[in-house]
């Protein structure tokens, strides 16, 4: 994996450098930099758990392949990366896959349940963007793994979280509060970093008032997040 991920960064940074790529794409490719930056971090760091290094050791391999599809052939110019990559990548959404999974390869709750299920999303993601740019899938696997990329890289246009933002509000949080909630939503997808948002202390005023609303569809929600692991509290969203 090392072997890969190395020659994978050195071709990403040679793209990067080029002025003649496309500034979107260069963005895109930075922002997959840092997110493997912070993966590795967490992996090389002697406090974090074995099981933990592992399951980020399984999301970096898999991102590595992904990214790795997207780039251009080694001797293409930056300048023609769309038409340089393989026919069978779709390139809007692979790219758009790419920069969301990279925002949430380091993503690293405190409880222990919590990094599970993060870490378990993630890689349900990451294995979908692979999918995506896989020749070999078919095109009803690259359908339904475009659709699982959809829900996540499309996560604040999600009307349950627009619904949920809505009720929120209602109690006047901190600022801060909305943008944690916002970020990690468009960090981690929805409903995982939506409640993940609603666990940070900026917002427990707010969740502390909407958990006393009886008559909330939204009460069972934010009375566990008060108590509980965010991510049990997924179970609590109420249905359409």
């Amino acid at each position: 994996m090392k072997e890969k991920l190395t020659n994978v960064l050195a071709r990403t940074l040679t793209f990067i450098r080029n002025p003649n790529a496309a500034p979107e794409d260069r963005v895109a490719y930075t922002i997959m930099v840092e997110g493997f930056t912070e993966a590795l971090r967490i992996i090389e760091d002697p406090y974090t758990a074995p099981e933990d290094k592992a399951a980020y050791t399984r999301l970096v391999a898999t991102m590595t392949e992904a990214v790795r599809r997207t780039l251009p052939r080694p001797s293409a110019d930056a300048a023609e990366s769309s038409a340089a990559a393989p026919k069978w990548v779709n390139r809007s959404t692979a790219m758009k896959g790419l920069v969301w999974a990279s925002r949430g390869l380091g993503a690293q709750p405190e409880d222990p349940k919590d990094r599970k299920i993060i870490q378990a999303v993630m890689q349900e993601a990451c294995e979908a963007l692979k999918t995506v740019q896989d020749p070999d899938a078919s095109p009803e696997e690259r359908v339904e793994a475009k659709k699982k990329l959809a829900q996540r890289t499309e996560a604040l246009r999600n009307h349950r979280f627009a619904d949920l933002m809505r009720e929120v509000k209602r109690y006047r949080p901190e600022t801060g509060c909305v943008k944690t909630i916002e970020n990690r939503t468009r960090r981690v997808g929805w409903p995982e970093g939506t409640v993940w948002g609603l666990s940070d202390p900026l917002c427990a005023p707010a969740v502390a008032e909407g958990a006393r609303q009886e008559r909330s569809q939204w009460r069972a929600v934010l009375v566990c997040v008060q108590r509980d692991p965010f991510s049990t509290c997924v179970h609590y969203i109420p249905a359409d």
